[in-house]
This record gives C-alpha cells, sequence and structure tokens, in this order.
C-alpha cells in the first residue's frame, strides 16, 4: 500500500473541495461576474437605506382648513 495514498480524503471529497475552489476563485477573479454581481448588491443595499432614511411621514390635511390657503403669520423682525 502506498504511504501517501491513506492521506488523502476520497475522491469524492476532492471533487467537491476543488468545486468550492473553483467556485470561489471565479468570484474573486472574474471581472465580468463577481464584481458586477457585488456592484448590483452595494447599489441596493444603498438604495435600501437611502430610502428608509428620506422618507418621511407626510402630514394629514386638517378638514377645517379645506380650500382656505396657509398664511404665515409674520414674525417679530418683519413687522419693523
Amino acid at each position: 500500500m502506498n504511504p501517501l495514498a491513506k492521506d488523502l480524503p476520497s475522491l469524492e471529497v476532492q471533487e467537491r473541495i476543488v468545486s468550492i475552489l473553483d467556485r470561489f476563485d471565479k468570484l474573486c477573479h472574474d471581472i465580468r461576474e463577481g464584481l458586477p454581481a457585488e456592484i448590483d448588491l452595494r447599489q441596493k443595499q444603498y438604495e435600501h437605506y437611502r430610502d428608509k432614511l428620506l422618507t418621511f411621514n407626510q402630514p394629514t390635511p386638517n378638514p377645517s382648513l379645506k380650500g382656505r390657503e396657509f398664511r404665515r403669520e409674520p414674525c417679530a423682525r418683519e413687522m419693523r
């Protein structure tokens, strides 16, 4: 029996390891797949947080002011 043969994992396990490493290498080094996918994810993340931060609740209209304009009272400085 070859002394190196007992230290190696089974062929099935080796193929699984190679498959995982190939996918990892492709994501890290293939600029056409890995980088655009990462940019797309970051864009979606940015849009999500932008929408969360910049979405304000609209005030509910006061029915008693229906049809009337809002008039601002002048401040003391404007009255001088």
